[in-house]
């Protein structure tokens, strides 16, 4: 590392402690507001230092996916130390698929198994997108927790990714046992583009005949990729995530209009939201997703789901993988912690 990238990471780490107010004196000097909430002063600021910067969406994919990793790992807490992780592969009909395993060490433990999917809008993100978040998790509830590496668009489209998650749910229910969890007790959850394909799963598992899962924790949830709420068009130049990005996602995910329409792409969009898996949906007030991500938990709602709907109206997207951003950053995902070791015990 050379001095300049020392002294740059010091005055990020330094900035990002600052108490609000000087942040936002550093960020412009007038907090930002939309829908009647204000943005996090710490997000604010890092908008206001990104801004120099070119977005995910000018890149080729293999520098996006390494800026996006790169983003991930200073953005991210450092994972806790109290678990035991390993890599592994579920072997499905597509193939293999790369998996990471998070187990607690000496604490207690819970035959609940978690499947996360990460995000990245089905583009970038890896195994470590996410992982603070699963050993926190595994650390709080003692639950096993499974990361699945699902393959990646361009090269793999729609439904690729789908297929993946769907393939990774069915392997859990054959396997959970063997792990010491409960076939019973899986929970899928997944934040933004994961989000997505947890609600996916749940859809397609119905669909199928199969077991529903034992909850949905949909963080940020991508739910229409057809359609545009009113978030994109109120919150178009948020931050991390803006309109323009996502839209770039959508467009190497989605070959076709038609694809856009399916359920398996856009869960919003089913006909049948009853007898889904009861389901915790977190939304932020500073990104293009918020509203199709209510939207989702009204429509199970509706249908007798069992819902618990949050929205963080500070945050922007991205609230599990910016956690170590500032104290309000790290608190918001706390509370998802918090929200999702609460249901795994209520549901034990």
């Amino acid at each position: 590392m050379s001095l300049k990238q020392y002294l740059s990471g010091l005055w990020f780490k330094i900035a990002m402690s600052l108490p609000g107010r000087l942040q936002v004196v550093l960020a412009g000097g007038a907090p930002v507001t939309a829908r009647g909430n204000t943005m996090d002063s710490s997000v604010q600021l890092l908008a206001h230092f990104s801004a120099a910067h070119p977005s995910l969406d000018t890149y080729p994919i293999d520098i996006a996916r390494a800026a996006g990793s790169a983003g991930y790992s200073v953005l991210s807490r450092p994972p806790r130390s109290n678990v035991e992780t390993a890599d592994i592969e579920i072997d499905c009909a597509s193939g293999l698929i790369p998996a990471r395993i998070t187990k607690p060490i000496g604490g207690r433990t819970s035959e609940t198994m978690v499947l996360f999917f990460h995000p990245g809008g089905w583009v970038i993100g890896d195994l470590d997108s996410g992982h603070a978040f699963c050993t926190e998790v595994c650390a709080a509830s003692g639950a096993t927790v499974i990361s699945v590496d699902y393959r990646l668009a361009p090269e793999h489209r729609f439904p690729c990714a789908a297929d993946d998650a769907i393939a990774a749910y069915y392997w859990a229910l054959e396997s959970a046992a063997s792990y010491g969890c409960a076939p019973a007790k899986i929970i899928v959850a997944g934040e933004s583009a994961g989000g997505n394909l947890a609600a996916v799963v749940c859809q397609q598992a119905k669909l199928a005949g199969r077991q529903q899962p034992l909850s949905q924790f949909l963080v940020s949830p991508v739910t229409d990729v057809k359609n545009r709420s009113e978030s994109y068009t109120d919150l178009s130049d948020a931050f991390p995530l803006n309109a323009n990005l996502m839209e770039w996602f959508i467009a190497n995910y989605i070959s076709a209009e038609e694809e856009a329409g399916d359920p398996k792409a856009s869960p919003l969009l089913a006909t049948d939201f009853s007898d889904l898996a009861p389901a915790i949906v977190v939304t932020a007030g500073f990104d293009p997703l918020v509203d199709e991500g209510a939207a989702y938990a009204t429509k199970l709602k509706e249908a007798g789901v069992d819902v618990q709907y949050h929205c963080e109206t500070g945050a922007g997207h991205g609230i599990l993988t910016m956690a170590g951003l500032s104290r309000s950053c790290g608190a918001a995902s706390d509370r998802c912690v918090s929200l999702l070791v609460d249901q795994i015990a209520a549901l034990a």
